[in-house]
């Protein structure tokens, strides 16, 4: 009976402790990402879809922090704006108003102009979203993003703002956490909706092999000090899904700005899950 109770208490503290081999396999993919982040801060978070596991965990601290999730927020605004109406489709367009929304130093060119969904989404045009906003309305944003469990789903720094650098935070986990479950249809919103959404985010691949969907979004650091970068979406591959987040902070935008899809293509890499 003792030595039944002896072994009962070690299965258990195994149990408990988890699995040698995945902590251990965990530890290594950490360890083959990390020359991506020589001489940058910054977070980065893989999971396999299919297999429901985390491959990659750089950085759980940073990784576990909320902040603003600026431009990354049109992936939701997209989809909540196509259930709610206030985007009818694809080919939905809306014309620059500069009155209402007046050009600021940092804007590029292509920001002063009309834009369909597609430009707007893949030129990160932030006026065109602020009005989609205003349209869905801060009743049914509030909402939404309370149904879907977005972060902290904080609204109160106004309808057409509060995802820039204002009261709406996420953290890195979050974003894979929401992404994982949009990908497996676990989230609120009609296959119609998530076509178009699929479309809009491609942002790279390699034909018959692999295709990379995500948003950008930077801005000013929580602090005052620096700039964050994000990188999130997905990889789709005919043997899997991998969603992802990259978190990078640095000194300024443009120390950052250019390095935010490519530490994610290099990290993929590195793991073997794109060619180089």
């Amino acid at each position: 009976m003792q030595r039944h109770l002896v072994v009962l208490s070690a299965f258990l503290l195994l149990a408990l402790a988890g699995s040698p081999g995945r902590a251990a396999d965990a530890g290594d993919a950490a360890a083959k990402v990390a020359p991506v982040f020589a001489g940058l801060e910054g977070a980065f978070v893989l999971h396999d879809v299919g297999k429901k596991a985390d491959i990659v965990h750089y950085n759980p601290e940073l990784a576990a922090q909320r902040l603003s999730p600026y431009s990354t927020f049109k992936i939701w605004n997209t989809l909540i704006g196509l259930d709610t109406g206030a985007i009818s489709g694809l080919d939905f367009r809306l014309e620059w108003d500069p009155e209402k929304y007046p050009p600021e130093d940092f804007w590029p060119e292509s920001w002063k102009r009309g834009h369909d969904l597609a430009s707007a989404f893949q030129n990160s045009v932030v006026w065109y979203y602020r009005e989609v906003a205003s349209r869905v309305g801060a009743g049914q944003m509030g909402w939404m993003l309370r149904r879907i469990g977005y972060g902290n789903a904080d609204i109160s720094g106004g309808i057409d703002r509060f995802w820039l650098n204002s009261t709406l935070q996420i953290s890195p986990d979050e974003q894979v956490e929401l992404l994982t479950r949009l990908v497996r249809g676990e989230m609120p919103f009609t296959q119609r909706d998530l076509d178009i959404l699929r479309t809009i985010m491609t942002a790279g691949g390699k034909p018959g092999v692999y295709v990379l969907r995500g948003k950008t979004g930077a801005g000013p650091a929580p602090d005052g000090e620096g700039a964050i970068g994000w990188f999130v979406g997905y990889l789709e591959k005919h043997d899997g899904t991998y969603t992802f987040a990259t978190l990078l902070r640095g000194p300024d935008y443009p120390s950052i700005a250019d390095k935010r899809i490519p530490a994610t293509q290099d990290a993929l890499k590195r793991l073997g899950l794109i060619e180089e």
